[in-house]
């Protein structure tokens, strides 16, 4: 190019490119009129203090350009152009022209000339204006392949079917992109950039042009990291402007008013500069993990101050993959999972040697609290059925029954999303402690709930509900409060699902017919291994569930109690049988449904045809393999809100003031 116009090309050195003194200097002393570089190289020179030159062209690509950058490059040059191509198309294949104006995302612009920019869905067809989908290039600037890697040129380029040329490929570039309704294509990030947290696929870019869109921030990298635990969580890095003020409470404040709740970072971490690679990229590997102090926090910084403290701190960070963690930090605020906090009273078990109900967290959520349940002075901990989540509040108050698994930790999250007059119970089982359950049947289950609920309200009307199994029992309750002359104000089901007594049958989906002893052959010859390691694991866990009531009887008449580990299990064989036995009568009154979206075989459930009435409440796309969604961010949010819409319409006129739990 630079002969092509009979001009002298000036390389400045590696040094220059990272030192933005010397790249003015060689600026000044070269007399350049035309300048290429990555954005990143661009931030350097300005920071320097180069104030811009109206005879230079500036030239921006290799990564993709704020709105931000963009703006401060047209007010001091002489034009700015974006480009973008890979090295695989020699080496631009689109220009657009920077006016300033842009407010989100600069365009990458149009086609040069013998280039084509297809924009295509997953099966390589075309896309409307608007959709996104992934950015092919065809044409004259296509390289023709990879130095000694057939099958990597045959994977990225592939035939031009929309070519009249014979032979016409086009190059896949892995990149994300749409076209405008002005003829621009507009970049959004790299496909590998797009990243699928708790079922959401999230374009990490996005996050970014938000961030930068802060006062305070002069560039920001989003990523997705991976805790302790293999868990994504998005993190945040950002480049302050020099001099400026912020809060993790005002970047989150300012993210949460243009991103939906699951695009907020768990972490913001602030930093000077960003980790580059040889070519001037920000390298998004070498970014450090976040510190506690990037996560939500509204303290300054504790340290341990005794030996409990000092353990406590170190198996939190160790679970969470958080440093360094003070005592004020909230487990949940670090990005605690209930996997996690049990994880975590485990290691309490084997550390301290002292037994902690999981939902000990609720009341006792930082270090410093939990080392006072946890020292010699503390008092025994008791298990106990009512979780109070929320005590205070003039509402009735809402209990809310445990699923099959037991534990009520993760239902915290909807008890702080709840109205802020209203109290929150979970209602956790028998066995978690380990001890012989003592109601085994859903009725009996549902007459003991109703008796300790009364030790909180002991008269009506009652609002209550459960989530999984738990709505079996809420629904149990319903009927026996009908026949004590009390009915419940409000009877709640969260992803309720009435199993083994269904009203409308599950539909069946039609199976090929095979014979079975072909299929066992086919298997067997597939992976002989992994075959006849599955069938012994189906047999012992067969003949463990004929033989484990027996065991459990045993086991407590010689006085034991089921260890930490096996009680989860313990507890959901229980419920399984009190489940499999319960037959459900028709109830007079109304229940509230709360589920996702992919119910339509039957909406209600199994639940039709029972109930007189059911009102349904669908939370955002929450599935049947992920029933817990609608209790998790974001959905949670939703869930919190029409609960506490319902609540209020059931009790208008109630006033209630709970007693405080012996």
């Amino acid at each position: 190019l630079p002969l092509l116009a009979g001009s002298r090309l000036v390389i400045a050195s590696r040094e220059a490119t990272f030192d933005g003194k010397l790249l003015r200097s060689l600026l000044k002393s070269s007399g350049a009129t035309f300048m290429q570089a990555t954005p990143t190289t661009w931030r350097i020179l300005l920071e320097s203090g180069w104030t811009g030159d109206r005879n230079l062209k500036a030239i921006v690509g290799g990564e993709a350009v704020s709105a931000e950058l963009a703006r401060k490059l047209a007010a001091c040059c002489g034009s700015v152009w974006n480009m973008y191509g890979p090295t695989e198309t020699t080496v631009w294949s689109s220009l657009y022209r920077v006016d300033g104006r842009e407010e989100r995302t600069v365009p990458i612009g149009k086609p040069i000339a013998n280039t084509t920019l297809y924009v295509l869905g997953p099966h390589r067809e075309p896309l409307d204006t608007g959709s996104e989908g992934e950015l092919y290039i065809g044409g004259e600037g296509l390289a023709r392949g990879y130095f000694q890697r057939p099958e990597l040129a045959a994977e990225k380029f592939v035939p031009d079917p929309f070519s009249s040329r014979p032979g016409a490929r086009m190059y896949r570039t892995g990149d994300i992109a749409r076209h405008r309704s002005d003829g621009n294509l507009e970049f959004l990030g790299r496909a590998d950039h797009q990243v699928k947290i708790r079922g959401f696929r999230i374009e990490l870019g996005e996050i970014e042009a938000v961030l930068e869109q802060h006062p305070a921030i002069k560039q920001a990298v989003a990523t997705a990291r991976d805790d302790n635990s293999g868990n994504k969580y998005l993190a945040g890095y950002f480049i302050p402007q020099p001099g400026a003020s912020f809060s993790q409470s005002a970047l989150r404040e300012h993210l949460r008013k243009q991103l939906p709740e699951y695009m907020i970072p768990s972490a913001l971490v602030a930093l000077r500069e960003f980790p580059l690679s040889g070519n001037g990229k920000v390298d998004r590997k070498a970014l450090p993990a976040p510190q506690a102090s990037d996560y939500q926090r509204d303290h300054q910084y504790v340290a341990p101050r005794d030996k409990v403290e000092k353990k406590l701190v170190a198996i939190w960070e160790e679970i969470l993959g958080v440093k360094p963690i003070g005592i004020k930090d909230r487990f949940f605020d670090l990005g605690g999972k209930s996997l996690q906090a049990a994880r975590l009273f485990t290691r309490i078990i084997g550390t301290f040697g002292k037994e902690l109900p999981l939902t000990t967290l609720i009341q006792a959520p930082t270090v410093e609290l939990l080392a006072n349940e946890i020292k010699p002075s503390a008092k025994h901990a008791n298990y106990s059925t009512l979780v109070p989540m929320r005590k205070e509040g003039t509402r009735p108050p809402f209990f809310c029954i445990h699923g099959g698994a037991g534990s009520t930790l993760f239902l915290h999250r909807l008890a702080e999303k709840m109205d802020a007059e209203q109290p929150f119970y979970g209602i956790e089982p028998e066995g978690l402690d380990g001890r012989e359950f003592q109601h085994t049947t859903v009725e009996e289950i549902a007459a003991y709930y109703l008796s300790e609920i009364r030790k909180v309200q002991p008269h009506g009307p009652y609002c209550f509900g459960g989530y999984c199994f738990g709505g079996i029992v809420a629904y149990e309750m319903a009927q026996q409060l009908l026949r004590q002359g009390e009915p419940a104000a409000l009877v709640v089901l969260f992803t309720a699902e009435l199993c083994f007594h269904r009203k409308v049958p599950a539909p069946v989906k039609p199976k090929p017919p095979v014979n079975a002893a072909s299929r066992r052959i086919a298997t067997l010859l597939k992976n002989p291994v992994r075959a006849l390691y599955r069938k012994s694991a189906v047999r012992i866990v067969k003949a463990w569930g004929k033989f484990a009531p027996t065991f459990y009887r045993m086991w407590f008449r010689l006085g034991f109690k089921i260890p930490p580990k096996m009680r989860t299990l313990y507890v959901w064989r229980t419920l399984i049988r009190a489940e499999r036995t319960y037959i459900p009568k028709p109830y007079s009154g109304t229940i509230v449904m709360f589920h996702g979206s992919d119910y339509d075989d039957d909406p209600s459930l199994g639940w039709g045809g029972l109930a007189a009435n059911i009102e349904h409440h669908i939370i955002g796309h929450s599935s049947q393999d992920s029933r817990r969604d609608l209790m998790n961010e974001p959905w949670v949010n939703q869930t919190g809100r029409e609960l506490s819409d319902c609540i209020a319409r059931a009790c208008e006129v109630v006033t209630f003031k709970p007693a405080q739990i012996a």
